[in-house]
């Protein structure tokens, strides 16, 4: 087995992290197609602004049980309003 190292591993982890955050997003555009018979282009490139697998998980479970494509609207813009709120400090 040819020996890796750290930096290696961690581009590794990176990509898979990445391939995650694609699945997780395409599953929740998938999920709000099906459920509302539309994923507005806005909505979508919103959602690509976000790339934690942690977030994007809690998302798709919001995917499934938002009432309407408006609320997921406003949770996703909640979420990234949050998320531009920490990295400026």
């Amino acid at each position: 087995m040819p020996y890796i190292t750290s930096v290696e591993r961690l581009a590794k982890e990176e990509g898979a992290k990445e391939g995650i955050a694609i699945a997780r997003r395409e599953v929740i555009v998938e999920t709000l197609a099906l459920r509302f018979s539309t994923a507005p282009s806005a909505l979508v490139e919103s959602l690509n602004q976000v790339s934690d697998v942690v977030a994007l998980r809690d998302l798709n479970r919001q995917a499934v049980t938002a009432s309407s494509l408006e609320q997921f609207q406003q949770l996703l813009d909640q979420f990234l309003h949050e998320e531009s709120r920490q990295e400026e400090e």
